[in-house]
């Protein structure tokens, strides 16, 4: 199993992921986590080319909101997995409060 795999299952295993779903390459793989939250959150974890992405994504954007490289020689899954499951708490509770001060001017 490549580091997005891993990934993967330790995000669905530690980080409320709700579901995962997997796309093979012939040079790598995609593996879209979604999370249940107000946000309907996913992380696109890409493992292509012998380079390791993950994208940062919400349902009301059409593009990645935010894309990290990790440095595949000095990858640690579970640090990854720590990162990433931080970096969605910080956004949904970002998102959360934004979404709070829209009801309340309108």
């Amino acid at each position: 199993m490549r580091i997005a795999g891993l990934v993967a299952d330790l995000l669905m295993r530690t980080c409320n992921a709700s579901s995962v779903e997997r796309q093979s390459f012939t040079d790598g793989s995609r593996y879209m986590i979604r999370f249940s939250n107000n946000s309907n959150m996913e992380v696109h974890l890409v493992d292509r080319d012998g380079r390791f992405f993950a994208e940062f994504w919400i349902n009301t954007y059409a593009t990645p909101i935010m894309i990290i490289e990790y440095v595949y020689s000095n990858a640690k899954p579970s640090s990854i997995c720590e990162e990433i499951c931080e970096l969605i708490r910080i956004i949904n509770d970002s998102l959360t409060k934004q979404g709070e001060r829209d009801t309340k001017t309108q």
